[in-house]
């Protein structure tokens, strides 16, 4: 190991004036020089680089995040020079020992990381392929006969491996409601099943949307953290081990304590490339959930949240920013297409900060890759039929996106079951199936979701009926009504999900 660099008087941790020894910030040389420290291990800086072995040891210790353990995604790197010429017992000798090292051995000079963002939104817990039209993605001009049956979580998997094999620096990120208004498969065990398929999927970072607040703060909190129901317990007969991806909730505010439920922003590194993600929710989510799903939180508005957060990434280095928004707009083109878009998510995007490259967004459905303002705009359906396949290049030098483009990939069901899901999903169907299967009720032909020209269909008509059939005798209801958002499958006169003959309705499909 190399010899001591200074004594402690001498740290210009202490003095404020340190010598790097001739290298500037900025520089490819410097750029080097960082990498080396921020990604090398004890062994190459104390062994290799021979830097004196107390410094050696406090860069690797400089290194690990609030966990204290090296490897995972909180992990600290060298921003500047300034930063590592702060660590103790690193002075100009070192610069000088990493510098030599740096440029005897090429793997250290920067230069430009291709990143892969594999993105989804409003995925809903269908782990089921979704059936009628919200099973399809329209291809051509004609949506009777263009179109391709897509989604069910067996099949989205597999599509997610083979586009994540193409780049070994990928993130699986969604835009929020994973869970809420979910099919029985998941609603009846409150969602865990959709968590833990998504663990499964290799989910990085996901955004809260709004019906993540369905059953409440406490009850999203268990989905990350884990633990039985607090009412009905553990209803699969074992443990929940929650989330293992990162929820962001930027713009969600628990009241007293003032602070946001989950982080607002984090950080993912390859190499010398840092992308940086905010995630949050759409400002009305009070609006379109129930009062005791929000109750004691603040949620605030969406530009300012995210232009708030960015100098804040910015001081930690990061260049290249990715925002997950549950809000969105309308887009009247194909899946790939960015025609007739309008809406919320595309007056916000006009607000932002200019340092914000790639927005994924959700909430309404939409299928749309756009690029407006310098800025790439994403939205993939939902129900898991799309996946969108973001590609960045970033400069190691700079740390900014120099490209960025994305395409809606199809989650056809022409591939093979990913067969982590396809367990998952028969462990919970065993459980499910007594209720899933019993018949409640009988039709004659298909009732559709489809609407028409003023917005109403067959089903919403049978829903808004049963629904004023219901509380007219209780509470002397006079009118019902049904949004046509929240009918999510049509009843199929031929359909037989336990058996039962045709025109049989099962409480599972209804």
């Amino acid at each position: 190991a190399g010899e001591e660099d200074f004594d402690g008087e001498d740290d210009p941790f202490l003095t404020g004036k340190a010598d790097v020894a001739g290298i500037k910030d900025g520089s490819p040389e410097a750029c080097a020089v960082l990498r080396l420290a921020s990604e090398a291990s004890l062994e190459v800086l104390d062994d290799g680089a021979a830097l004196y072995s107390k410094a050696a040891a406090n860069i690797v210790a400089a290194r690990k995040g609030a966990d204290g353990v090296l490897g995972t995604h909180d992990d600290n790197w060298f921003k500047d020079l300034a930063a590592l010429d702060a660590v103790k017992w690193v002075g100009p000798k070192a610069f000088k020992q990493l510098r030599a090292y740096a440029k005897a051995h090429s793997e250290w000079t920067c230069g430009t990381v291709p990143v892969q963002l594999l993105a989804f939104n409003d995925f809903h817990g269908n782990l089921k392929p979704p059936s009628g039209s919200t099973g399809k993605i329209t291809t051509g001009p004609n949506p009777a006969t263009d179109f391709v049956e897509a989604g069910g979580a067996e099949f989205f998997a597999t599509h997610m491996k083979t586009l994540k094999a193409q780049n070994e620096n990928t993130l699986i990120v969604t835009a929020g409601d994973i869970i809420g208004a979910t099919p029985l498969l998941s609603a009846l065990f409150h969602d865990e099943p959709t968590i833990e398929s998504m663990n499964l999927l290799g989910l990085d970072v996901a955004s809260v949307g709004n019906h993540e607040f369905d059953e409440g703060v406490d009850e999203l909190l268990r989905m990350k953290n884990g633990g039985c129901h607090p009412v009905d317990g553990c209803l699969d007969g074992d443990d929940f081990a929650g989330a293992s991806f990162e929820y962001l909730a930027a713009n969600v505010v628990d009241k007293t304590t003032k602070k946001t439920i989950f982080p607002s922003t984090t950080v993912r590194s390859f190499r010398g490339a840092h992308v940086g993600f905010i995630g949050l929710t759409l400002e009305g989510t009070p609006l379109v959930t129930a009062p005791d799903g929000v109750s004691g939180l603040e949620f605030k508005d969406e530009a300012e949240t995210i232009n708030a957060l960015v100098p804040a990434l910015q001081k930690r280095g990061v260049q290249s920013i990715v925002v997950l928004i549950h809000e969105g707009g309308a887009a009247t083109g194909l899946y790939n297409e960015c025609v007739g878009v309008s809406g919320p998510i595309f007056e916000i995007v006009k607000q932002l900060d200019k340092a914000v490259d790639v927005v994924v967004s959700g909430h309404t459905n939409a299928a749309h890759v756009c690029e407006i303002d310098g800025k790439l705009i994403t939205s993939a359906a939902h129900a898991g039929r799309l996946i969108t396949d973001i590609d960045l290049e970033i400069d190691e030098l700079t740390g900014h996106v120099t490209k960025a483009k994305g395409q809606n990939v199809i989650a056809t069901r022409t591939v093979a079951k990913d067969a982590e899901q396809t367990a998952l999903i028969t462990k919970y169907d065993a459980v499910a199936a007594p209720l899933a299967n019993k018949v409640v009720a009988s039709i004659t032909a298909d009732i559709l979701k489809t609407p028409n020209a003023a917005g109403e269909s067959p089903l919403g008509d049978v829903i808004a009926d049963a629904q004023l059939e219901a509380t007219q005798a209780s509470n002397q209801a006079v009118a019902a009504f049904m949004n046509p958002g929240g009918i999510r499958a049509d009843l199929v006169f031929a359909q037989s999900s336990g058996g039962e003959a045709a025109g049989q309705v099962t409480y599972g499909e209804a």
